[in-house]
This record gives structure tokens, sequence and C-alpha cells, in this order.
């Protein structure tokens, strides 16, 4: 039995009525605006507007007709009325043989940039602050607070007064900017929220006031240090004491008050309806809550996740029509699939009696409003139940889901994970499986530091859930996981093995690079004859040397830029970047870096990918515009890690092979 797509759900629990003790009906918040505005502020005017547009669009989305909406239309015209009051200044009656004034010669008029003309001219901005000495594109930033916390912690301050006794330190885009001569105010926008930022001459020390306003464009993340002032309007701001540059953001934001309204747009480059439109990051938001709380109730309720095959040699479990593809090693035509129902009713078979899976389905057919190609599902089955109880189960799930979840519960998370399948066309051993599933985060204003901290953590955590014990066999080994973990770089670990130093020679020297091939060649490397730089060597001599001895935990560290195109550059090591690797059993368990905010280097390193892979290296990537339209929109400092999951089960089960943790996988065919 399938159940609905979870996609057509999440509009179900969006739309499902608030609380008695939180009311929305329009005429509640045409009174409370009104009451509102008589105090309200430049930022409050903006806040509002946004809010009320917000509103008429959902309305218009809904197919309501003009006299409902009309209403709506004048509050919103009026309250830009308010932002921006004509002057009312009396006129001179004019005399009617004066002749009106010509324009004058010499003023130009002013000339509307390009989006090309904005984006060079941003990007000469990056180019001064490096020539300054600043970085456009920091490595990482310690918050301590986030704009919604400060607003509930300060909300009682007394407008006009300071609490000198904060110490605040935030991060976030730049959304508005008002600058007033020795005064400016920004307004922040972290994940939760928005804060104003107060920032006045006096208080910036040097020349910190002047490159803010000279370097500083909406988009661009930045972090500040300060106080907490409230304005005699009743804005709680961050009375700034520092500033610092996280990441230039090449491209203009959308138009303040229009915002994104083209809805292939909005699709398209996701990021940027997330940047301008709160109402989208409250959709993902409910939905991942959603899955979260149907998770733990059928956890609750005995079930058993499961994850099945998403290449299918045979396609079945639905009417659809799938997506072809074909597997290089096995000489195999698969398809994606189309349903699990298959494969989960094999495991009741097999005698589990509570099983489900919520994962990606694949079919190879129309695009509505109501159908994607692509889309999630969640299957479940019991065994000794029919469809009656199902039915019961159904309404209890959707019942618990919409009371956890509603949209008005805006739990924020700070850090972002996916646990999905993963496909590589390429060999299997008992090491290697072509359909793998690991986990992915990113972590804003965190380094590769931060992932190793984390990484520790999660799968000591999973060793204690597992095993209860941080002492794991596996084979005729004992791996110790009790922290901390061993750190060390690439080029030591080489040189622990070969006697030979790679950090002396000089990567751009001929002589040197030959020197680097013979030298791994006398170790028996002997594909480092094919590599065209000393990084690539050193890689070969560390993945064929010294990974298969690495039994217990440890963290490989900063790595060549040529094998990592999506890293930062180390911030003092030169041809390195802020990369690492865990290995453990002889094995690679995961793969994190610093990721890498500057557009321009990253572009030169994709380029430089894709000239690779049309020389014939079928593992190098090519160039992704859409990709790099959203990086130039602006990414903060950002840490990822990834996780081999199935590689964490195979150590804690004490399995050899990955089949073993596998519940099908990939084989060649019987006749094969």
């Amino acid at each position: 039995m399938t159940l609905p797509p979870t996609d057509l759900i999440v509009p179900l629990l969006l739309n499902s009525p608030p609380p008695p003790s939180c009311p929305r009906s329009h005429s509640f918040v045409r009174s409370s605006v009104a009451r509102f505005l008589s105090t309200v502020d430049t930022e409050a005017l903006e806040k509002a507007i946004q809010v009320k547009g917000d509103e008429i669009r959902a309305l218009k989305a809904t197919g309501a007709d003009k006299a409902t909406v009309a209403p709506l239309v004048e509050e919103l015209l009026s309250l830009k009325a308010q932002l921006n009051p004509e002057p009312a200044a009396k006129e001179k009656p004019k005399k009617a043989n004066k002749k009106e004034p010509k324009p004058s010669k010499n003023k130009q008029p002013v000339k509307e940039l390009s989006e090309s003309e904005l984006r060079d001219a941003r990007l000469a901005k990056a180019a001064v602050m490096k020539e300054s000495g600043v970085e456009p594109y920091a490595y990482s930033y310690k918050c301590n607070t986030n704009a919604a916390e400060l607003q509930v912690k300060y909300e009682s301050l007394e407008n006009g007064t300071e609490d000198e006794t904060a110490d605040v330190s935030i991060a976030g885009r730049i959304m508005a900017k008002r600058e007033f001569g020795k005064l400016a105010f920004y307004t922040l926008q972290d994940e939760t929220g928005r804060v104003q930022l107060y920032l006045d001459k006096k208080r910036l020390e040097g020349d910190n006031f002047k490159n803010l306003k000279a370097w500083s464009d909406l988009g661009d993340y930045i972090g500040v240090k300060g106080t907490i002032r409230k304005t005699d309007k009743g804005e709680i701001s961050v009375y700034c004491n520092e500033w610092t540059m996280l990441t230039k953001s090449l491209l203009s934001l959308p138009d303040k008050f229009h915002g994104l309204t083209d809805i292939t747009k909005r699709y398209r480059q996701r990021e940027l309806d997330l940047i301008v439109n709160e109402n989208t990051k409250n959709t993902l938001r409910a939905r991942s809550k959603m899955i979260r709380a149907l998770r733990n109730a059928l956890d609750d309720q005995g079930f058993y996740e499961m994850e099945t095959p998403v290449l299918h040699s045979q396609p079945g479990g639905a009417e659809a029509k799938p997506f072809e593809t074909y597997h290089n090693s096995m000489n195999m035509d698969l398809t994606l699939r189309i349903a699990t129902e298959l494969h989960l009713k094999r495991l009741i078979i097999g005698g589990f009696e509570k099983v489900y899976e919520i994962g990606r389905i694949f079919r190879n057919e129309g695009i509505t409003t109501r159908h994607n190609p692509e889309f999630t599902s969640i299957e479940l089955y019991a065994a000794y139940q029919d469809y009656d109880d199902m039915m019961n189960s159904v309404m209890r799930e959707l019942a618990h889901v919409t009371i956890r979840n509603s949209p008005l519960l805006n739990f924020m998370l700070l850090t972002k994970t996916t646990m999905n399948d993963e496909f590589r066309n390429e060999g299997i051993s008992t090491r290697h499986n072509p359909e793998f599933t690991s986990i992915e985060l990113y972590a804003a204003y965190q380094d590769y530091d931060d992932m190793m901290n984390l990484c520790e953590d999660l799968i000591c955590n999973m060793a204690d859930a597992v095993c209860g014990s941080r002492e794991v066999p596996y084979a005729d080994e004992t791996v110790n996981l009790n922290k901390p973990w061993r750190r060390v770089t690439m080029h030591d670990i080489v040189k622990e093995k070969m006697g030979f130093d790679f950090a002396e020679l000089d990567s751009s020297s001929p002589d040197d690079l030959g020197k680097a091939k013979a030298v791994a060649q006398d170790a028996g490397v002997f594909k480092a004859a094919d590599k065209n730089t000393i990084g690539e060597v050193l890689n070969e001599c560390f993945e064929e040397l010294c990974e298969p001895d690495l039994i217990q935990p440890t963290f490989v560290i900063d790595y060549p830029v040529e094998v990592s195109p999506l890293a930062k550059p180390h911030r003092s090591k030169p041809g390195l970047t802020e990369r690492y690797e865990l290995f453990c059993t002889g094995r690679e368990f995961a793969n994190s870096f610093s990721e890498l905010t500057d557009p321009v280097d990253q572009r030169e390193r994709f380029e430089a990918q894709a000239a690779k892979k049309a020389a014939g290296d079928e593992e190098a990537c090519d160039v992704d515009e859409e990709f790099f339209t959203a990086l130039e929109q602006g990414m903060p400092p950002t840490g990822g890690l990834g996780i081999g999951i199935d590689r964490v089960c195979m150590l804690l089960t004490n399995s050899p092979s990955i089949k073993d943790v596998i519940a099908f996988p990939l084989l060649k065919n019987d006749s094969s």
C-alpha cells in the first residue's frame, strides 16, 4: 500500500488553522496594523509592507477575486505612502508669462547600471579589499547569538537606552542600508530573522566606518560585534564596535518591494527565493519537521526504517515509465526505482513485521502542479494488519504531524543535513558499492576544525547506541573510538612512510615534478607517472602506501588544491586546502572541508576540472553554471561534512563486506 507523496501533504499542513491564541483573520491584521503604525519606525514599515505583500500574493495564488484583494491593496498603498510621504510644501503661483527654466546643459542623467556592470563593480571592491590586506571571503566566524534571540532577550529594554554589558557577536546578510553622514543603519538577516545594526563613526576605530560604507553592498555577509541599544522608536539594534566582511556578494538582490515574483525563477534559483521570501523558508522548515515527526512516531510504534535500492534491473511496484541508465562495470541496463513497495514486502517475507522507508521515487512522466517526476513518498508495511488498521494508522500519524508541526512553531536549525542514496558508476568490491548511503551536512560560520569535532561526536554517538562501547572489535583488530582521534597532515604521514618530504619541493618547478615522480616510482607507486602536478603525486603516494595501514581513526588533513576543487585554500599553507578525510580500518569514512565561497577562485578550479574531463578523466566534473549563479549570490563561511553510513555500519557490526550492511545490494544477473 502506497501513501500519498509527502510533497502533497506539506501544503495541507501549512494551511491548517492556527490555535485560538494566535488569530490571523484579515480584520484582526488590519486593526493591529492600524494601531501599530502610529509609533512605527522606518524599519517596521518596511517589514509591514513585506508582510502585506506576501498576504496579497497568497490570496491571489488561491484564486481570490478582486473584491477580496482590493482592501488589502489599499492598505499596502497606504503603508508605502507612509514610508515615502510626499512633501506638503506650499507652491507659489507661477506667473503666466514666465518661461519654464531650461534644463542645465552640464547636468547628466543618472545612468542605471546593468547587472554585468554591477557585478564588475563588486568584483573591483573585492580586489581592493585584497590589496588592502582584507580577506573578502572569510574562513569562519564565531557567533554567540542570533536575531530572534536578541529580539526576545532585549524586548524589555527601555527605548533610547543601551545595555553596555552586552557582548554580542552575530553574522548575516545585509538586506537594507540607510546611511546618514557619520551614522548608518543596516538590516542584517540570519536564519532566524532580522536585526538592525547601529553604526556610528565615533564607535568604529580608524577607517572601519569609511571602509564599511565603501566596500559593503546589499547581499554581502558580514559579522559584527558590539552592545545592544534600543532606539528612541523602540528598534532593538546591535551597537557595533567592529565589523568583518565574511562573503562579498557579486550579484544584487531582487527589488526590495516587488521581490522575486517570477515563479519559474523562484523554482530555478531557490536560493534567491529563500533569501527574500520568508514563507518559502517556513514551508521547508515545516516539511523537515513533518518528516521528523513522522519518522519519530513510526519509530515509537516499533517500525524499522529501511533503505531499499534505487537502481533496479526490473522496475516494479507501480505502473509508471521509469528513467533508464546504464552501469559501465556490470554492463547492465538499469532503471531508477518507480516505487519502494516490492523490496519492502520482501523484508516482511524475511521476518520483519513493521518496516518503512522515506525515499525519493522517480517516474518518467509529465510535470504539473501536482506531479513531479522526482518526489518523496513513504511506504510502510505491518504484518497481521489489514486496510482498516492502516487507515487508522494514517489518520493517527497525520494528526500527530499536524499538531507537532504547525508553521507557527518556528524551531530554527543551524545545521542542515540530508541522508540519501548516492550513485556512482564504478566497480564493485567488498568496500565499494555503486549505490550507497551517506549523510551530508553543512553549517554556516564553521570551518574544517569544527567539522572534525562534529564528526567525532556523531560517530561516537552511533557507537554508543549500537555497541554500548567505544572500543569496537573489527576483524582481528580492536578499534578505539575514544576521543580525541589522531590528526596528521598528508605531507607528514607520507614522509613517515617514504622518508621523503614533498613539502620541500617547488610546485611550479618541472624538475621538482620529475623528482617527485621518480621517488614515487621507486616506492612502487607507478600511477604517479601519469600525474601532472606534485600535489597529485603526493595524493597518489598517500592512497597507495598510507591509507591501507590506517586502522585506528585518523584525520588526514591539508590536502593539495589539485585534488580538492571545492575546498577553501589553506589560510597559511600555499598550495594546500583546508580539507580532511577520516580513515579507519584502512578505508575512508568521511570527507570534509572549509567550503570554498570565493566564486572567482571556484570558477577557475571548475574550469581546470572541465579541462581534465575533456582530456578523458571520467571522474572530473564540469562547470555548473546554475551553481555559480547561486555562489555569486553569496554563501556565508561554511563547513561541510559527508559521512559514509554504510562503512560506519560495517565497522559497528564487524561486517567484512559492504553488501552485508545493504539490504538489497546490486548484483549481476544470474545469466552473466
